[in-house]
């Protein structure tokens, strides 16, 4: 599993953008730059607010057919090079 800090203001920096292979990475990370300074408070403007999401692998979709494209979830139809249109 891995994780992404990201700004709610979408700006990038040399922070947001960042991907660790766990959240304790994550969150030291922002420990060692901000201190004591309470990590997750929205109310300040003079500190931008970083979340840690979680990244969750994306489950690959195999293309069944080289010719049309078609895979079992992207709604591409069989052009009728390949074997007939029947959800092979």
């Amino acid at each position: 599993m891995s994780y992404l800090i990201t700004r709610h203001d979408k700006k990038e920096d040399g922070i947001a953008g960042k991907k660790f292979e766990s959240f304790d990475d994550a969150y030291s990370l922002l420990k060692d730059i901000y201190g004591d300074f309470c990590l997750f408070a929205r109310d300040s403007d003079e500190y931008p607010y970083y979340e840690i999401i979680e990244i969750k692998a994306l489950k690959v979709d195999p293309t069944l057919c080289k010719h049309c494209k078609r895979s079992a979830n992207n709604g591409i139809r069989c052009l009728g090079m390949c074997v007939a249109d029947n959800d092979y």
